[in-house]
């Protein structure tokens, strides 16, 4: 916003003012009867002629910028001083004494401009005080220079608008001292209504003191309304519901040691009562052997709760209980075929090593199939072989038997190659198959086929 501008008149009317002077020595006789137009145009009065005329038209100029200046700040007895030098001036130049008459008005020139040079200062020196007030919301401070300055350039639309802001300004002053009163009496929802009515711009530093004082006082009261609910909570052991209200008051007042404190207490309240639960659905899911399910369980709860004793306890003890489950399906699919001796010898152990799960009643009954089906395998069949003393036999998996007339043997159930050979005979080879529980078997092998 800039509303002052140097006071000058323009070069016209100096010129004008020279073709005057042209016009009346052409058209008058003077009795010198200088040509100042021509050839006597270099002489002393001639020159003094123009100059007078030069320093009349700077001095109406002037003159007519101070006397526009309503209450000028300069001193009236230096103004009204250098009006009556220019009077003098205008005798002498009215007299055509024009080099007193020059010498008159070059001395009104100089005051005059320093009168207008001191009031274009000191207007500068108004607005810039006046847009610091301003732009520092003190308002009362500002308006008594931007009266001075609308005196001065009435027609300036920004000073008029600076002017109104300041006027604005003083007048919301009565209402932001309401508001401050109504939140010293602790009246915040009315000052809150204030608040939003109020225009913005004007009393920023105490709307803003107003706002923060407001909302500090709901922050205030959300925060003792939480507090004092998780309290509630807690006694009545409610802890997950008064976990959340002390983490709610947290977030609005994050360094309250008496929230942080609460909202500890009560994590490791609901940690504790999750850990219980946790346990109570492992306990409850072992005892109906669901294990897989139990393991699950453990799998899905979070890290700090699978890092507990207890719950580490039972995830070794279910994973103990699946293994021997696994083993004992895996042993039971072994028995159902014929076994060779590693495993029969692996089987043997698996029995005995799941002796003392046997009690868990999946782990039981499998382990009693397995007995079952591992003593049918493993109960020998009398196998009774005959032949004609000079065939060599042989049983397979097994031995050479050599030659005999009458041969028993006990053996396992399973599929059994007899073979007989002699010098001179045909080989002979007969399959058998022992079946678990079976009566015993009688075999006749004879190589009686010559070649």
């Amino acid at each position: 916003m800039s509303a002052i501008h140097p006071v000058a008149r323009t070069t016209a009317l100096l010129l004008g003012a020279y073709s005057l002077l042209a016009t009346t020595s052409a058209g008058t006789q003077e009795p010198s009867q200088y040509d100042c137009e021509g050839e006597d145009a270099d002489t002393q009065w001639c020159i003094d002629q123009l100059n007078a005329f030069e320093q009349k038209a700077r001095v109406d100029a002037l003159l007519a910028d101070a006397l526009d200046v309503s209450s000028p700040p300069w001193d009236d007895d230096v103004f009204q001083s250098a009006r009556a030098d220019y009077e003098v001036g205008l005798e002498h130049y009215n007299e055509q004494v024009y080099g007193d008459a020059a010498e008159a008005f070059e001395s009104v020139v100089g005051v005059l401009s320093q009168l207008l040079e001191h009031f274009n200062s000191t207007a500068s020196q108004f607005e810039e005080l006046a847009l610091n007030h301003l732009e520092n919301q003190q308002y009362e401070e500002a308006l008594p220079h931007l009266d001075q300055l609308v005196e001065w350039f009435p027609n300036s639309p920004d000073l008029a608008e600076a002017k109104a802001q300041a006027t604005t300004g003083i007048d919301l002053g009565a209402r932001v001292r309401n508001i401050q009163q109504l939140i010293r009496a602790h009246q915040f929802d009315v000052a809150s209504a204030e608040l939003t009515t109020f225009p913005q711009g004007y009393w920023t530093s105490e709307v803003g003191a107003a706002r923060k004082a407001i909302d500090n006082h709901r922050s205030t009261m959300a925060f003792n309304h939480l507090m004092t609910r998780g309290i509630h909570h807690v006694d009545n052991q409610r802890w997950p519901e008064a976990l959340r209200s002390f983490q709610d008051a947290l977030k609005i007042r994050p360094n309250s040691v008496a929230a942080r404190e609460s909202l500890d207490q009560a994590v490791s309240n609901v940690e504790h009562l999750a850990l219980e639960m946790l346990v109570a659905s492992i306990s409850r899911l072992e005892v109906d052997e669901q294990w897989q399910e139990a393991l699950l369980s453990i799998s899905n709860a979070p890290q700090k709760l699978q890092d507990k004793i207890e719950v580490r306890s039972a995830k070794r003890r279910l994973e103990a209980l699946t293994a021997i489950e696994r083993e004992l399906d895996h042993a039971i699919a072994i028995v159902m075929v014929p076994m060779n001796q590693q495993s029969r010898a692996n089987v043997r152990r698996i029995i005995e090593k799941t002796a003392d799960h046997a009690t868990a009643k999946r782990i039981g009954e499998k382990r009693d199939q397995l007995r079952r089906e591992f003593d049918r395998q493993t109960t020998p069949i009398r196998l009774t072989i005959t032949s004609d003393s000079r065939t060599e036999v042989s049983i397979r998996p097994g031995r050479k038997l050599g030659t005999f007339d009458k041969k028993e043997l006990d053996v396992y159930p399973g599929s059994f190659e007899l073979t007989g050979v002699r010098r001179g005979f045909r080989e002979v080879r007969q399959k058998v198959t022992v079946e678990p529980e079976s009566e015993p078997l009688q075999v006749h092998i004879v190589c009686d086929d010559r070649f």
